[in-house]
């Protein structure tokens, strides 16, 4: 019994330069083993599509944190405003002395900007874990 030849019929092939085979699956290379090396090209592929998911994680986590941000900013707003008028109305009404007035209002405006410091941080913080994760 001699040699047989492999059977080559299962798949199309059609001879490139240089011992390339391009096949229905995309370009391939044989090394002399005959064991199929995958072309540099797909490669590039994948990872310009690895940057192209990392690019919209991170744009849409940007844009969900700018959201949340934007909300609990209103709403402060709308705490800043409740307060100012209930102290305004305590003072009218009750005649509460003016020192009292101003410490809350000091207050109120320290625990804003913490929070906004905070947030920042936050903010901060999620899109290095994201990119780095991601990354």
């Amino acid at each position: 019994m001699g040699h047989q030849p492999r059977n080559r019929s299962a798949r199309r092939i059609t001879r490139g330069v240089h011992g390339k085979e391009a096949t229905e699956g995309g370009r391939e290379d044989r090394t002399r083993g005959g064991d199929i090396v995958l072309v540099v090209e797909r490669v590039l592929v994948v990872e310009v599509v690895l940057v192209v998911e990392v690019v919209v994680v991170v744009v849409v986590v940007v844009v969900v944190v700018v959201v949340v941000v934007v909300v609990v900013e209103v709403v402060l707003v709308v705490v800043i405003v409740v307060v100012v008028v209930v102290i305004i109305v305590v003072v009218v009404v009750v005649g509460v002395v003016v020192v009292v007035v101003l410490i809350v209002v000091v207050v109120v405006v320290v625990v804003v900007v913490v929070v906004e410091v905070v947030l920042v941080v936050v903010v901060v913080v999620v899109v290095i874990i994201v990119v780095v994760v991601v990354v």
